[in-house]
């Protein structure tokens, strides 16, 4: 649940998915609130009331919306695709023994090591640890 519920006449808006490039999704917010605004601009005005049906004319605005829209949306370069990541070190680590690298390691290299796996170690007032925080 989000706070659309918090208050009257809440709404919340997604623009963009997985697929999308940032600039696709700015692209599609800002179309949005363009056409968001003139048509709450639009409804407020004295002697329009809202409709629940579309008219010929609201239908070929929105025509033609769509075709400005869909234009610069196929004006924006394709998204780069990114590389997979490289699981071979993790691999290696998997299928090594990872006492026998741990003992490899210098004083500081575990230290990175550990300190790059846990943020946080909580210790009761005894010196005994009551939790590990990873992060």
């Amino acid at each position: 649940r989000y706070n659309q519920h918090a208050t009257t006449g809440s709404l919340l808006l997604e623009v963009g998915a997985a697929g999308n490039s940032p600039e696709e999704a700015v692209l599609a917010g800002r179309l949005f609130a363009e056409r968001f605004a003139a048509v709450l601009k639009e409804k407020g005005e004295p002697g329009n009331p809202a409709e629940d049906v579309e008219t010929g004319e609201e239908l070929e605005e929105y025509k033609k919306d769509y075709e400005i829209y869909t234009a610069a949306l196929e004006k924006l370069p394709d998204p780069v695709q990114e590389a997979p990541p490289d699981f071979a070190a993790v691999r290696n680590i998997l299928t090594a023994d990872f006492k026998a690298i741990y003992e490899t390691l210098t004083r500081e290299e575990k230290r990175t090591l550990w300190r790059s796996v846990i943020e946080e170690i909580k210790v009761d007032n005894a010196g005994n640890v009551t939790g590990i925080i990873f992060g």
